[in-house]
């Protein structure tokens, strides 16, 4: 099967819901395997290169303990705008909304991914490109200290 007739049919959304629940699970280790390896998490003021799910795994686990900390516990994702740069390549601009145990919104906030289409048929994180523009995820995980 071709990669390119696969990545029509990919369901985006579905992907980062599923990512999203691992997140809103506490589930660090599960959240590391929607990445592919070398993964890079950037924004404005960092950049870092993760080559292992182990420490995927503990920058989720900090994140996750942010989240947490501020009385996060549901993450939204919403695809904005999803395009294909390759056979195997999506880029995807998302809108990812934060609630409380109220269903309160607490943040919202912008993320960009390159995905990868695997072999296995399944979509994998590249790279995330995170747009703190009005400094909201800053409060809560610290964006400028190395993730």
């Amino acid at each position: 099967m071709e990669l390119s007739t696969s990545l029509e049919s990919v369901d985006v959304q579905q992907f980062l819901n599923e990512f999203a629940d691992t997140l809103s699970g506490n589930k660090p280790d599960q959240a590391s395997q929607f990445c592919l390896f070398p993964s890079i998490i950037m924004g404005d003021h960092s950049k870092s290169v993760f080559n292992s799910q182990r420490e995927l795994e503990a920058i989720f686990r900090r994140f996750i303990a942010g989240l947490n900390a501020n009385g996060i516990v549901k993450l939204v994702p919403q695809v904005k705008q999803t395009m294909r740069l390759s056979d195997s390549l999506l880029f995807s601009n998302i809108r990812w909304q934060l609630f409380d145990k109220d269903n309160q919104l607490k943040l919202s906030a912008a993320s960009s991914y390159t995905m990868q289409l695997v072999e296995d048929q399944q979509l994998k994180i590249i790279i995330t490109v995170i747009d703190d523009e009005e400094k909201q995820l800053e409060k809560i995980f610290p964006l400028s200290k190395r993730l």
